[in-house]
C-alpha cells in the first residue's frame, strides 16, 4: 500500500500533489478530503494552477471551479513576513541552499505555521524547510514516492533524472540513514569519475553540515 496517512485536519495544498490527484493511488482519498472540506488552496498556488489556462473564459471557469471546491487562503502581511524571515535563514545554511525553495513554497509553510496547518505535498522541499527552519507543521506526503512518478524512459534527459533522484534522497532521515547516505555518495561520486566526468561537489551532489549549535547538526543533500 503506497497511500500514506492524510490524518483528519485541515491540509494545505501543495503543487506537486495537486498535479498528481488523478493519479489512481489517490483519486479516491482526494475525492474524500475534498468533500470532507479537509483541503484548502494557497492564493500563490491557486495562481499556478490558473496559469496554464488557455484564456480568459477557461481562467474564470476554473477559478470558480476551484473556489467551489475548496477553500482559499490569502496570504497576509504577517505571513509574508514569516516566509521572508524563513528565506533568510535557510540562506544562512549556505551554498544558495534557499534557492532550491520557492516562494509559494516558504509561503505555503508559513502559512501552515502560523494557523496550525498540516501541508499535502510529494516533494521533499516541505521536509527540509521544517528541518532547516523554525517553522513547525506537520508535513503530509500524500504517498510514498516514488509511487506517484512516471517511470523513467531508458532516455530520460539529466533533468528528469536529477529530479527522480532528488526525490528519493528527500525521503531518507539524515541521522538514522546517515551511513546509507555516506554510501550512495561515494558510490556516485566513484562511477562518475570513472566516466571521466567532474565529481565537484559543487556540480553533483552537496553534502553539507547547518551551522547549528546542536553537537549533532544535520545535513542537507541537493542534486544540482
Amino acid at each position: 500500500m503506497t497511500l500514506l496517512d492524510w490524518g483528519s485536519d485541515e491540509l494545505l495544498v501543495d503543487n506537486s500533489i495537486y498535479a498528481r490527484r488523478d493519479d489512481p493511488i489517490v483519486e479516491a482519498r482526494w475525492q474524500e478530503a475534498t468533500e470532507a472540506r479537509q483541503l484548502i488552496l494557497v492564493a500563490p498556488m491557486l495562481m499556478e494552477v490558473l496559469y496554464s489556462a488557455k484564456n480568459g473564459s477557461a481562467a474564470q471557469r476554473e477559478l470558480e471551479d476551484l473556489e467551489a471546491a475548496y477553500e482559499i487562503e490569502l496570504i497576509d502581511d504577517a505571513v509574508w513576513d514569516l516566509a521572508i524571515q524563513t528565506q533568510v535563514e535557510l540562506a544562512k545554511v549556505g551554498n544558495g541552499y534557499q534557492r532550491r525553495f520557492s516562494v509559494t513554497d516558504l509561503l505555503t509553510a508559513a502559512l501552515a505555521h502560523q494557523r496550525d496547518y498540516g501541508v499535502l505535498h510529494y516533494d521533499a522541499d516541505f521536509d527540509q524547510i521544517q528541518r532547516d527552519s523554525g517553522l513547525q507543521f506537520r508535513s503530509v506526503w500524500a504517498a510514498q514516492p516514488p509511487s506517484l512518478d512516471s517511470p523513467l524512459e531508458p532516455d530520460a534527459d539529466a533533468k528528469a533524472l536529477r529530479k527522480s533522484l532528488r526525490l528519493l534522497l528527500g525521503t531518507l532521515d539524515d541521522t538514522d540513514d546517515a551511513d546509507l547516505l555516506s554510501q550512495l555518495f561515494e558510490s556516485l561520486r566513484g562511477q562518475v569519475q570513472e566516466a571521466g566526468l567532474s565529481a565537484s561537489p559543487a556540480c553533483l551532489l552537496v553534502s553539507r553540515s547547518r551551522a547549528t549549535d546542536s553537537p549533532a547538526p544535520p545535513r542537507w543533500w541537493t542534486i544540482r
